[in-house]
């Protein structure tokens, strides 16, 4: 229950964010941070996946969880000690990556940044849920979501501009991880455990269940996130941000709908629930279906209010796409809903979007010369995911 209040806040303060951001910086700067966060998703899915297979690891161990957290961190740590030469030429990659995304050399050292933060912080973020520390983690995560809004809302008071948001989103990720491992320091830095690491860390990511969740998450990621980093490189800044609004106004459905997958996954991965499975994912579709339909026609009747509500006049260009916007979010959502089903079940099904996404980024490569070429072409692949995984989930049998 807390973890869900917890998301539902914090999705509220990121919407808030991009909001303020959105109608202090313009299409030009939204663009930016829009594909900050596309680059993001995508390249922390690893580690997320990982973060996942170890929260999962935990759950197994009973009674000697904490021990075997305290021995996986420091093994970890060893690592990081073993190889922090590696750390200055990872930073460097910051020039290579902003000629090849169209970011600028600041906001490239934040993706660069963000994820070796997210790398170094993945037992403390597995720790909070593996070891139910669900207080902390909701207080962290609102603290670090603050931080964030914090950046747009010193820019209404006139200090700087896109920089000062992009120094707020550094601070955002660095405070959490110092706050954190002095907190798990002074918890368990005395603890003595005799706990024996049994495998290594390649024969978890070889593990084909860990092989099919990564390929598959990543396949998630990239259809809902490709498409702005394609048009950061080949469009105008100022399309950029507008196709950044459109792309925000799709995901609202997710923000509603969002928190369903993390308790979807938990429900489905319950074996003594497995009769009650499938009845739930179809009514959990259909309860997306009701939503992305009032989304909708929000969007068809509403779409000037709403882009004023959210932006401001320089974001009307997108008033007749917004329909557009909340059929993507249904499909992305549905799609969303039913990987988690066949994640919890381990199915090779998860892949159903990963031998999609070749074509679809042949798609827009081909054919998206124009927003609306790439909008359609969202909709088009997304549907047709929609179906085949729709079909999979109803021939699925456990």
């Amino acid at each position: 229950m807390i973890l869900t209040l917890t998301n539902f806040f914090v999705g509220f303060l990121n919407y808030l964010f991009n909001s303020l951001s959105a109608k202090l910086l313009g299409p030009k700067g939204y663009g930016e941070i829009t594909t900050i966060f596309s680059y993001m998703i995508v390249l922390s899915v690893p580690i997320s996946v990982f973060t996942t297979d170890i929260i999962r690891r935990l759950g197994e161990k009973g009674e000697a969880k904490i021990d075997a957290w305290v021995s996986w961190r420091n093994w970890f740590w060893g690592k990081i000690n073993k190889y922090k030469w590696l750390i200055i030429p990872y930073f460097l990659l910051t020039f290579l990556f902003s000629r090849f995304t169209n970011l600028s050399t600041f906001s490239s050292f934040i993706v660069i940044e963000g994820l070796f933060i997210s790398l170094i912080s993945v037992f403390y973020t597995a720790a909070f849920q593996g070891l139910h520390l669900f207080l902390l983690l909701s207080i962290f995560s609102i603290t670090a979501t603050i931080i964030k809004l914090s950046g747009p809302i010193l820019v209404y008071f006139r200090i700087d501009g896109l920089n000062t948001i992009l120094t707020c989103l550094i601070l955002a990720g660095v405070i959490p991880f110092i706050a954190g491992d002095i907190l798990f320091r002074k918890r368990f830095q005395a603890k003595k455990t005799n706990y024996q690491i049994k495998k290594t860390a390649s024969q978890i990511i070889f593990n084909p269940v860990f092989f099919i969740t990564l390929l598959s998450l990543v396949s998630i990621g990239l259809l809902n996130n490709f498409d702005v980093m394609f048009v950061k490189k080949f469009f105008p800044q100022d399309t950029v941000g507008l196709y950044g609004a459109w792309s925000l106004l799709a995901k609202i459905i997710l923000y509603v709908c969002g928190s369903l997958t993390a308790i979807t996954y938990i429900f489905f991965s319950d074996k003594q629930e497995d009769k009650n499975h499938k009845k739930i994912l179809f009514l959990t579709i259909i309860a997306i279906i009701f939503t992305g339909a009032i989304l909708y026609g929000s969007y068809y009747y509403y779409s000037r209010t709403i882009v004023f509500l959210f932006f401001n006049d320089k974001y009307l260009s997108i008033v007749s796409l917004l329909p557009k916007a909340a059929i993507f979010g249904i499909f992305f959502t549905i799609i969303s809903i039913i990987n988690s089903f066949f994640l919890a079940k381990k199915s090779r099904l998860a892949l159903i979007v990963t031998i999609f996404i070749p074509f679809y980024a042949l798609g827009l490569l081909t054919f998206g010369k124009t927003i609306n070429a790439i909008i359609d072409i969202n909709l088009i692949f997304s549907g047709v995911i929609t179906v085949a995984y729709l079909i999979g989930a109803y021939k699925f049998n456990s």
